[in-house]
């Protein structure tokens, strides 16, 4: 059984992918919404964030970016454009 308010909060700690999100039978398809736009904003800080520390690889900002790629795509699997 799935804590929901951490699952809202921290989606992360519970979710390895953000796919695992979408396939979970215990949320609903408004729950499932929140905690991924929840997930996105959280990516988008983290990338602006990370962005004005300008690092020298580029490989924290390559990361944030395909797993801000991978919430759009579960959003997407859940609210079909």
């Amino acid at each position: 059984m799935l804590k929901k308010s951490r699952t809202m909060t921290d989606p992360k700690s519970l979710f390895k992918e953000p796919r695992y999100v979408v396939a979970n039978q215990e949320l609903s398809d408004q729950e499932k919404i929140t905690i991924l736009e929840n997930w996105k904003l959280d990516l988008i800080e983290l990338q602006k964030a990370t962005e004005e520390n300008m690092p020298g690889t580029g490989t924290e900002t390559d990361a944030v970016g395909d797993d801000l790629r991978a919430v759009i795509e579960a959003l997407r699997m859940i609210q079909p454009e």
